[in-house]
């Protein structure tokens, strides 16, 4: 189970981070804003939980569904926005379509975050003041703030480094935005499952592991990609 929260975890910040990297520069510092905004406004918040809370709100059946059900939604609204982007909606002149409400709907598409980013901040402060034992809170809140306000800019950044062009990124977000939702899903079919399993301890090793493996594979593919544009390029002139 922790392993597959984290694991959503993971996709849910990637998704965000591909996302963001299709906003201007202003907009990515606006929304890392907005997330450190909420971190401090939260931290009183998680002060208030313990490891026995999250435990059981992990455990809870119908908080699960419910998780599930917005993972859903999110994935949707996801898969929306790259059907308008493949539809040219988005390009330079855009195709847009006829309607006040559809042109309103179509521009919210592109300007709309990934809202799980808010959930997923707090489940990570709560667990950075459970491993910072000994510090004060206000120190790991503010910490958290800051890595959040820095580091959403900084991945999305990262994301135009690596995928240079708009369409690989779009592409890339419909890829996570499947294993959002597929996780989403898992997440509360695991904990319905009539059989007991055996419970085995968190093995960091083979998550790191396949963490590894995923950047590894995630790199090569973009160099790969930019690799084989620019032989296209030189082989049209």
């Amino acid at each position: 189970m922790e392993l597959i929260i984290y694991a959503l975890i993971v996709f849910i910040i990637l998704g965000c981070s591909l996302k963001l990297s299709l906003w201007p520069w202003r907009g990515r510092m606006a929304f890392g804003a907005v997330v450190a905004a909420f971190v401090e406004y939260a931290g009183e918040a998680a002060m208030s939980q313990s490891k026995t809370q999250i435990a059981d709100y992990l455990q809870n059946t119908a908080a699960l569904q419910e998780m599930a059900v917005i993972v859903t939604i999110e994935s949707a609204v996801c898969f929306a926005f790259v059907i308008c982007w493949l539809r040219g909606v988005y390009e330079t002149p855009p195709k847009r379509p006829s309607g006040i409400v559809r042109r309103i709907s179509v521009a919210l598409l592109r300007f709309y975050p990934s809202l799980l980013i808010f959930p997923v901040a707090f489940y990570l402060l709560t667990q950075a003041m459970f491993t910072s034992v000994g510090t004060d809170f206000a120190v790991t809140i503010h910490a958290m703030a800051a890595a959040m306000f820095i580091g959403l800019p900084l991945t999305a950044w990262t994301m135009n480094v690596l995928l240079p062009s708009d369409e690989s990124r779009v592409e890339m977000l419909l890829f996570v935005a499947c294993f959002v939702c597929v996780l989403g899903l898992a997440s509360t079919e695991s904990s319905c499952i009539i059989y007991k399993v055996k419970e085995t301890p968190l093995d960091i090793k083979a998550l790191a592991a396949a963490l590894a493996l995923f950047a590894v594979l995630f790199v090569a593919g973009a160099i790969g990609e930019r690799t084989i544009g620019r032989l296209r390029f030189k082989g049209m002139k």
